[in-house]
């Protein structure tokens, strides 16, 4: 079994599934409901975990009628409750706010201890009958005119509502470890060291827990109609020195129509050369610096900081199947290497305190790097160049904090490393998921109800191993492809459609995986990692699988836009017009509307009854009048997702923000149908 492919595996998984639904051996689907939620609270990491915040979704059946959180409780094993927090995600057929409609999911946090390799079981109520004590050390949260101070116990940290100085941080006796941070970028060989604050608001905020997120514009000037952008979304957490961070960077704009990588023969995108966070610290007494690359080679003993400063790199690959390799340097001249900094952090010491800093899963989001120049810790999220396509993003997730002096090294490197690559999940028990109504069906009995079962839980284990195994052999690492599944791959018959056909940039092969792959829908791919995660009690495949899928698809596959793109549906059948300019055909449940041919270059002139899309630079030709007549049947049925103007189209238009869809790949653009999203979490 062990040397199945991928694509066979989640084959056999998916035939398996259809063969277990169908015994009437099982029980019917959907399970009964159980009478209590249990969690269990798995720490696959070697370091203890001590008062870590646990985060659990929770899915609620509609049964239950569960309309508010108030009551939401987490009691231990000694029947104590916790200090809770919980977050409404979704409800039935219903908006997240509407509060009249049943809850489906939640999102729950709660403090726990987990020793290392063990876990712990919870349970989740909802009736309010036991007590939500107030942590310790609760969060408290001063605003002014200028800025937002979360003080967590052991530390504050303050943020700016107005000022590229976006975060300062200071231990709880008042010394200050962070005195401001900058965010740089350069892109197509222009520097910027300013951002301009568009908005900071909570997205959520109580004793407990506090996540805040600030969106913000980059100086670069705009191109296609769109700036650069960027943003992060911290969390605080009561009783924590530490914050956890995802930064993104966005361009909003686009030169040609959408899904058209080559513009002006010249690539559809942007080149990011480097996009970096520098966190200034405060005049240090002799400090010195230990690092960490990988758990193999463990915590390098401190050592002063070189006058040229010192830097960890993950270096950028010359093509995909070229071997990895990370270089610790002090200016040119390198220390150390190795293959892989899968575990890597940073630590500042000095007399007052420690300040450390940890990207997460650095060797898999190359080119990336940690470094201290005596002035300032630089996390670079993009240490060399990547692609940013018309209205997509990229992404990073890091962690930083501040120590006392006599904080052991044990101790951070468990609230660094651990927190940020295994954090601590709470999986719900799968009796309970079934039952719930709100995730796709699968075997909820225990592997020794029957040997189909036993032999389905091998084939997940095994698909999930060689998922990560295959992904490494085909050099899918990057910053802007990693979390990305071809096709079709692992297979001896078919392509792994991986490599060029056809190349933008044929002069370098280190973006090959970017421009050439064709991938496969996220959903399908990765929602067998949570039923493994689910099955399996162990979160490390939605570590290592789910989320990296999900923040790949939220920052680089749903439009980027500016919080003022609009874009325009279709919502009803509209009046005839003359077919007087080559088109393809729209159709919707009520209507068919033509649209031009795309892949005019952007100096071209419209054809004859098409006008330019406001707001874009580029020939996006859409109807100066509103439809057309019928369409022969054999005609090509495609969906445009062009910024259109309303004005020609009236009450017919309906107008709203980012799409949820990008058609990068696609030579044809796509109508949008889903609910327009701006940076979701």
């Amino acid at each position: 079994m062990k040397n199945h492919r991928p694509t066979d595996r989640i084959c056999w998984l998916i035939q398996g599934l259809m063969l277990l639904v169908s015994c009437n051996a099982f029980s019917a689907w959907p399970p009964s409901v159980p009478e209590s939620v249990w969690v269990d609270v798995p720490n696959v990491s070697d370091y203890a975990r001590t008062n870590e915040l646990v985060s659990a979704s929770i899915p609620v059946p509609r049964s239950h009628q569960l309309l508010a959180i108030s009551g939401v409780r987490v009691i231990d094993e000694a029947m104590q409750g916790l200090p809770t927090s919980a977050r409404v995600l979704a409800r039935w057929q219903a908006d997240a706010a509407d509060i009249q409609a049943p809850i489906k999911w939640m999102l729950v946090r709660f403090p726990a201890s987990v020793p290392a390799q063990a876990t712990r079981r919870f349970r989740i109520v909802f009736d309010g009958t036991t007590p939500n004590p107030v942590p310790t050390q609760a969060i408290v949260r001063t605003e002014t005119t200028t800025e937002i101070e979360i003080d967590t116990g052991p530390a504050s940290f303050a943020v700016s509502k107005n000022s590229g100085q976006l975060l300062r941080a200071a231990l709880s006796n008042a010394t200050l470890m962070v005195s401001g941070s900058v965010v740089r970028a350069n892109i197509d060989g222009l520097n910027s060291g300013n951002t301009t604050v568009r908005r900071v608001s909570f997205e959520q905020l109580d004793p407990l827990v506090a996540v805040l997120v600030v969106e913000y514009t980059f100086d670069h000037p705009a191109v296609g109609g769109g700036a650069i952008s960027g943003g992060r979304r911290m969390i605080f957490s009561a009783g924590s020195g530490s914050v956890s961070v995802r930064e993104w960077i966005d361009w909003e704009g686009a030169e040609c129509s959408l899904g058209m990588i080559v513009c002006n023969n010249v690539p559809h995108a942007r080149r990011l050369d480097r996009w970096e966070l520098d966190l200034m610290t405060p005049s240090l007494l002799s400090p010195t610096y230990a690092y960490q690359a990988n758990t193999t080679a463990g915590l390098q003993a401190s050592q002063s900081v070189p006058a040229s400063g010192v830097s960890l790199h993950q270096v950028r690959r010359a093509d995909r199947l070229a071997a990895q390799r990370f270089e610790l340097r002090t200016g040119a001249v390198v220390l150390a290497n190795g293959t892989r900094a899968d575990a890597p952090s940073l630590m500042i010491r000095h007399a007052a305190g420690t300040l450390a800093i940890s990207l997460e899963n650095m060797a898999d989001y190359e080119p990336q790097s940690l470094g201290f120049d005596g002035t300032a810790a630089q996390v670079s999220f993009a240490d060399n160049s990547v692609w940013l396509g018309h209205y997509q993003g990229s992404s990073a997730s890091y962690r930083f904090g501040v120590y006392p002096p006599a904080t052991s090294t044990t101790n951070i490197l468990a609230d660094q490393l651990g927190t940020l690559q295994s954090p601590l999940l709470g999986l719900p028990e799968r009796t309970w998921l079934g039952a719930s109504g709100a995730v796709d069906e699968f075997p909820v009995e225990p592997a020794s109800r029957d040997p189909l079962i036993a032999r389905f839980d091998e084939e997940l284990l095994q698909t999930m191993a060689s998922t990560v195994d295959q992904r490494h052999q085909k050099g899918l690492m990057g910053l802007q492809t990693f979390g990305l599944y071809p096709r079709y791959w692992g297979n001896p018959v078919l392509s792994d459609e991986i490599d060029c056909g056809f190349d933008p940039t044929p002069a370098q092969a280190w973006d090959n995986t970017y421009w050439c792959a064709t991938w496969t829908d996220y959903h399908n791919t990765t929602a067998i990692a949570n039923v493994a995660a689910w099955r399996l009690r162990d979160p490390r495949w939605i570590h290592s699988i789910s989320t990296p899928a999900a923040l790949r698809s939220l920052h680089t596959q749903m439009l980027r836009c500016s919080p003022t793109t609009r874009f325009s549906i279709v919502v009803s059948s509209l009046p005839a017009m003359a077919d007087t300019a080559p088109t393809s055909t729209v159709r919707t449940s009520t209507s068919r509307i033509c649209l031009p041919t795309i892949g005019a270059l952007a100096t071209a002139p419209c054809p004859n009854g098409c006008a330019k899309a406001p707001g874009i630079s580029a020939v996006t030709c859409a109807p100066a009048a509103a439809a057309c007549h019928p369409a022969p049947s054999a005609a090509r049925t495609t969906r445009s997702a062009i910024p259109l103007p309303t004005s020609t189209i009236g009450s017919r238009i309906s107008s709203t923000r980012c799409s949820t869809f990008s058609a990068r790949r696609s030579t044809q653009v796509f109508w949008m149908t889903g609910k327009a999203t701006r940076h979701a979490a």
